[in-house]
C-alpha cells in the first residue's frame, strides 16, 4: 500500500473523532515531511470541499491554520496552501480564526521559527502574510458584532510589524502579493464603513506602503522628465531600468483611491510627509515616506507643486533621499519643485550635492543616473553665483580633500562648471563670480591638476578613470579661451597660463608623446586599424592639438612645440622641430628659438622649444 493511501486512510479514520484531534494529529507530521506536504494539503481540500465534514473543519480551524500558513510560502505547497486558507476563510469558526491569525502573525513578527534541514527552498514569508490578511478580510464580515473594531483591530495592527520583518529578504513578487492583499484589505474596510474604520484604513495603507517603498518601481522622475523636458531623450525602457509595463503607479493609485474614501487628500498627505520625526519611531518613518510617495505620485501627473508651497528644504525630503530605493521619488519631486521656484539657497544646494552626485555616479538605470546630473545642474542653476562655486568646490575636490569620492563625478562636475561659466559670462555687469577671476581662483586648481597616473602605462590611465576628467579638462580650457573674448576670467593672463602648463598641459602632453612613442600608433583617432586604447590616446592628442590651435591663436606669449630628443640627434631634433613650429604657427622669419631639454639618465627625454618674442 502506498504512503498516499496510508495518509487517506488515516486522515478518514480521523473524521470520525468530533474534537478533531485525531485530525490535527495525523496533519501535523504529515505536513512536516516536504515528501507528504502537498498530498496532505490535496487530501484535505478532497475531504473538506464538500459540505459533509464541514462541521468538523469548522471546529478544526483554529489548529489547522498554523499547520498550513507557513506552506503558503514554500512555491512547491503555494497554490494548494492557499486554496485552503480561502477555505477556512469561508467555512472556518471566524472569531477564533481572528485569534489564530493573529497568533500567526505574532510568531512571524518575532522571526523565531525553526527550518526543517529537508526545506526545498527558503520560504518566501511575504507570500504568507499576504495570505493571511487575505483571510482576515474574508473572515471580518463573517463576524456579527457590535465591536466590530475589537475584531478587525488586533491582526491588522500585526500585520506591518510581520511585514518589516520579512522586507529585505523576500522576492519583488512576494512584496507585489502582500502590497496588494493589504490594500484590498483595506479598501474593503473603507467601503464597509470608511468612518469606523478611517484610522484603521489610514494606518495599514501608509505603513503597507512605507515599509515597501524599497520595492516599489514607480518611474515618477522619468515621467516628469519627459513632460517637462520632452527635447531631452531618455533611453527606452528595454535599455533602461524596469520597463514600463512593471510599473507599481497602478497599486499606488489604488492606495490613492482607498485613502480619499476616508477623507485622506493630498494636502493631508503632505501634512504627514512634513511632520517631525522621532529618530527611533519606525511607524512614523514609514507613515511620513509613504505620504511623500503617494503625493509626489499624483503630482508627477498634474505636474504641479506650487499649491502646496513645499520648501526644498524640508526633512522629508532628506528622509526620501536616505531611504533605500526612493531615489526615483525625491528626484521627481525636486523636478516638480525646480520647475516652480527662482532660487535655491546655499544650505539647500550643499544639502543636495551628496545624494544628487552618488546616484548620478552609482544608480544602475542610466536613465536616473542621467536626471540626477541634470537636477544636480539644475540645482546650481537656481543658486546664488558663490553658492554655485562652493557647490562646484566640494564635486570636483578629491575624497581626500573632502570632496567627491566618484571620479566619474569629478569628471561631470567640470561640464557643470562649463555651465555655471556660460550663466556668469552672460551677466553683463562682469560681477558675477562664476564669469570673472575668482572662477578661476576658486575651480582651476581643482580642475587643471596634474592627473594621477600619467607616470604608469596608457592601459592603467584609462582604466583609473582620470582619463574623463583630462578630457573634460581640455574641453573646458578650450572653451574659455575661445569663450572669454574679453577676458574676463583672466584665462590669458601670461602667468596663468603658464601656470597650468606648469601642472596640467605639460604632464599630460608629455605623457602623451610617451605613450604614443611607445604604442608607435599613429597620430589619428581615425585610424580604422587602431585598438580601444589607441583611439583613446589619439582623441587625448587631437583634445591637445585643439586647445594648443587656441592658446596659440589668442596667447601668443605661450607658443610653444614639444620634441623627443635624443643626446647624439639633438641639433637635428631642434632644427626640424623648429621649422615645423614656424610653420604651423608663423612666426615672422626672424624669431629666435631655445629649447629646454632635462635629459634623464637615459639619454633622452622631451624638450619644450620656446620663441623669444
Amino acid at each position: 500500500m502506498s504512503s498516499s493511501t496510508n495518509l487517506q486512510t488515516d486522515l478518514r479514520a480521523s473524521l470520525s473523532d468530533p474534537t478533531g484531534d485525531a485530525l490535527i494529529s495525523v496533519l501535523q507530521p504529515a505536513l512536516a515531511r516536504p515528501s507528504s506536504r502537498l498530498d496532505a494539503l490535496e487530501q484535505l481540500l478532497s475531504i473538506f470541499g464538500g459540505d459533509e465534514h464541514r462541521d468538523l473543519f469548522t471546529d478544526a480551524a483554529l489548529h489547522l491554520l498554523p499547520l498550513v500558513s507557513p506552506l503558503v510560502g514554500l512555491p512547491s505547497t503555494r497554490a494548494a496552501a492557499q486554496a485552503l486558507m480561502r477555505l477556512l476563510g469561508e467555512s472556518g469558526n471566524a472569531k477564533e480564526l481572528v485569534v489564530a491569525v493573529q497568533e500567526r502573525l505574532e510568531t512571524l513578527e518575532e522571526g523565531d521559527e525553526e527550518e526543517s534541514d529537508e526545506e526545498e527552498a527558503e520560504p518566501d514569508r511575504a507570500f504568507e502574510i499576504a495570505a493571511l490578511a487575505e483571510l482576515i478580510r474574508r473572515i471580518l464580515p463573517r463576524i456579527r458584532t457590535q465591536q466590530p473594531l475589537n475584531f478587525a483591530g488586533p491582526p491588522i495592527s500585526r500585520l506591518a510589524p510581520a511585514m518589516r520583518t520579512i522586507v529585505t529578504s523576500t522576492s519583488r513578487a512576494g512584496a507585489r502579493a502582500v502590497i496588494e492583499s493589504a490594500l484590498e484589505l483595506a479598501h474593503d474596510l473603507s467601503e464597509r464603513n470608511p468612518t469606523l474604520y478611517k484610522e484603521l484604513v489610514e494606518s495599514l495603507v501608509l505603513l503597507t506602503i512605507g515599509i515597501w517603498a524599497p520595492s516599489l518601481r514607480t518611474n515618477m522622475s522619468q515621467r516628469v522628465w519627459k513632460a517637462l523636458r520632452p527635447d531631452r531623450v531618455l533611453k527606452p525602457p528595454s535599455q533602461a531600468g524596469a520597463p514600463e509595463e512593471d510599473s507599481d503607479d497602478e497599486m499606488l493609485e489604488a492606495a490613492h483611491d482607498t485613502l480619499s474614501a476616508v477623507q485622506l487628500g493630498l494636502a493631508q498627505l503632505f501634512s504627514i510627509s512634513s511632520a517631525p520625526l522621532a529618530e527611533d519611531d519606525a511607524d512614523e518613518h514609514s507613515r511620513s515616506l509613504a505620504a511623500l510617495l503617494l503625493l509626489v505620485q499624483r503630482l508627477s501627473y498634474s505636474l504641479k507643486a506650487s499649491s502646496f508651497s513645499i520648501p526644498l528644504g524640508l526633512p522629508f525630503l532628506v528622509l526620501a533621499f536616505s531611504s533605500p530605493g526612493t531615489s526615483d521619488t525625491a528626484l521627481a519631486y525636486l523636478l516638480l519643485a525646480f520647475s516652480e521656484v527662482d532660487e535655491v539657497d546655499e544650505d539647500t544646494l550643499l544639502a543636495l550635492i551628496h545624494p544628487l552626485s552618488t546616484i548620478a555616479s552609482l544608480f544602475p538605470d542610466p536613465n536616473l543616473r542621467s536626471i540626477s546630473l541634470r537636477t544636480l545642474g539644475q540645482a546650481l542653476s537656481l543658486a546664488p553665483a558663490r553658492a554655485q562655486l562652493a557647490g562646484l568646490r566640494t564635486l570636483l575636490a578629491s575624497e581626500q580633500a573632502g570632496g567627491c569620492p566618484y571620479p566619474q563625478m569629478r569628471a561631470a562636475a567640470v561640464g557643470l562648471a562649463r555651465e555655471a561659466v556660460v550663466r556668469g559670462l552672460q551677466d553683463e555687469t562682469g560681477e558675477s563670480p562664476t564669469g570673472n577671476t575668482l572662477m578661476l581662483y576658486a575651480l582651476s586648481p581643482l580642475i587643471f591638476t596634474e592627473p594621477a597616473g600619467l607616470s604608469g602605462s596608457l592601459d592603467a590611465f584609462l582604466s583609473s578613470g582620470e582619463q574623463a576628467h583630462v578630457a573634460e579638462a581640455l574641453s573646458f580650457l578650450y572653451f574659455l579661451v575661445v569663450r572669454d573674448k574679453d577676458d574676463r576670467t583672466g584665462v590669458r593672463d601670461p602667468d596663468y597660463l603658464t601656470g597650468i602648463e606648469e601642472t596640467f598641459l605639460g604632464p599630460v602632453r608629455n605623457a602623451t608623446l610617451r605613450w604614443r612613442e611607445e604604442l608607435g600608433s599613429p597620430d589619428s583617432a581615425a585610424d580604422p586599424g587602431l585598438g580601444e586604447g589607441e583611439m583613446q590616446l589619439g582623441v587625448l592628442g587631437l583634445s591637445l592639438e585643439r586647445v594648443d590651435e587656441a592658446l596659440q591663436l589668442h596667447s601668443p606669449h605661450l607658443r610653444t612645440a614639444y620634441v623627443r630628443c635624443a643626446r647624439e640627434t639633438l641639433s637635428e631634433d631642434f632644427q626640424n622641430a623648429v621649422e615645423q613650429l614656424r610653420v604651423y604657427t608663423k612666426f615672422p622669419a626672424n624669431t629666435h628659438f631655445s629649447l629646454e631639454v632635462p635629459f634623464d639618465q637615459t639619454g633622452g627625454d622631451y624638450g619644450r622649444i620656446i620663441p623669444e618674442l
